[in-house]
């Protein structure tokens, strides 16, 4: 059974322009597929090769400049966001009010926290968007969340081709991530 919550102002009026805007949706075709993969492909190889020269005591500050580095000496000039890392419990922004807060700061790594590398480079117009989470060491509660988001992401198809509204899934997967013992901390 899928759970709902109320809406708000701002869900109403973006289910509003989501369904004027319904027909723009499409297929990308196999050009737009292959620029949006060369994107992700740069993206995903930035923060693999960031997390092999990450050391403890780096802080997110030096991390998000050593990848807006990495990925500028790889042609890229414009980004969706800037880089980001988050390093132990400032992943989850418990408490977050400012925009400035969730900004990487002087936090060093500790080698056993699990870490969030993001960016999203524009290549040739096409937008690569990675969150990648890891940790120094093995980490039982990271590997814990990982098998979790596998099993999630066999899930997720299947909840958009079924007659779910995207708000039932996001409240259907929020049920099913607390019941897993996970917090929807970026809700």
């Amino acid at each position: 059974m899928p759970i709902t919550k109320e809406r708000g102002f701002l869900s109403k009026l973006s289910s509003k322009f989501s369904k004027l805007n319904s027909e723009s949706i499409r297929i990308p075709n196999a050009e737009e597929k292959a620029g949006f993969l060369k994107a992700q492909k740069l993206a995903y190889e930035c923060v693999t090769t960031i997390e092999k020269e990450m050391v403890p005591g780096c802080t997110e500050k030096q991390t998000t400049k050593r990848m807006d580095e990495f990925l500028r000496d790889h042609g890229v000039k414009v980004f969706l966001h800037r880089p980001f890392a988050w390093f132990g419990e400032h992943a989850r922004f418990d408490g977050y009010k400012r925009f400035t807060q969730f900004h990487p700061g002087k936090k060093t790594l500790k080698e056993e926290e699990s870490f969030i590398l993001d960016v999203s480079p524009v290549v040739d117009g096409y937008i690569g968007d990675i969150g990648y989470s890891s940790s120094l060491i093995k980490n039982s509660e990271l590997d814990f969340g990982m098998e979790y988001l596998l099993e999630l992401r066999d899930k997720i198809p299947k909840y958009f081709s079924s007659s779910l509204t995207p708000s039932e899934i996001w409240w259907q997967i929020d049920l099913e991530a607390k019941n897993a013992g996970f917090d929807n901390v970026h809700a």
